[in-house]
């Protein structure tokens, strides 16, 4: 697993001291933070980061969680989670990164600026963003009202593919069981149902006609919200 060990962590402190950890590349940050995360115990990368102080040079929005006891266990313990579920690295990402702000009123903009100053891929941003944004949708489904959904998996392009809404499962399956003692997650056999049907309601090109490109879409996703409605009680 991850340690860094004794004298490793007093040359890097000194390292920091100088300065010499200031214009590490953005590169290197996220080949190591990969490395990291990867482990089977990613949770103890960012205490040691966090220890030597590398973790505030590099990533200073994730640092400033330590600073809460309360949240920072439930971060560490939801990446151990995200391992165990043996989450590719870029759902592991999203799952650190969706943590940014916890206890605060940040938006995405934080993640978003974080993302750009590692020059992370575009999978990388995406996923990031979208677990942000959707995690909590996915995870209360039974309190969600369809047309939330239907926005959601509009944005997914669940019609095309349905891998982005995968990986964003995946990702709220790990902060569901962090949060839960329930082994079971019916969330995924929901989602995976009614991207199906969302994928198959076809919209007549006669309903279409009238129709002004301008709202085209929005009369696209209201047509879906209603015809979802009438069906997706079967799916709880």
């Amino acid at each position: 697993g991850f340690k860094i060990h004794e004298e490793t962590m007093f040359l890097m402190v000194d390292m920091i001291n100088k300065g010499l950890f200031d214009n590490v590349k953005p590169e290197r940050i996220m080949l190591e933070l990969r490395k990291g995360l990867m482990e089977k115990n990613p949770q103890v990368m960012l205490v040691e980061m966090n220890n030597c102080g590398i973790l505030k040079k590099v990533m200073p929005e994730i640092d400033v969680i330590f600073e809460n006891k309360e949240i920072i266990s439930n971060v560490l313990s939801e990446m151990k989670k995200a391992s165990d579920l043996n989450l590719i690295f870029e759902e592991r990402y999203a799952c650190l990164i969706n943590n940014i702000g916890v206890g605060d009123n940040t938006t995405l903009k934080q993640a978003e600026d974080l993302n750009k100053k590692l020059k992370v891929t575009k999978f990388e941003s995406k996923l990031s963003r979208l677990v942000m944004k959707y995690h909590k949708i996915i995870n209360n489904f039974k309190s969600i009202e369809t047309v939330e959904f239907v926005k959601m998996l509009d944005e997914l392009k669940v019609i095309h593919d349905k891998s982005f809404l995968l990986n964003v499962l995946n990702c709220s399956k790990a902060i569901y069981f962090n949060k839960n003692e329930s082994n079971e997650y019916p969330q995924y056999d929901f989602f995976i149902k009614l991207a199906d049907l969302f994928s198959e309601i076809d919209i007549g090109e006669d309903k279409l006609v009238n129709v002004d490109k301008k709202y085209l879409r929005d009369f696209v996703l209201e047509y879906k919200t209603k015809e979802l409605e009438s069906n997706i009680k079967d799916l709880y």
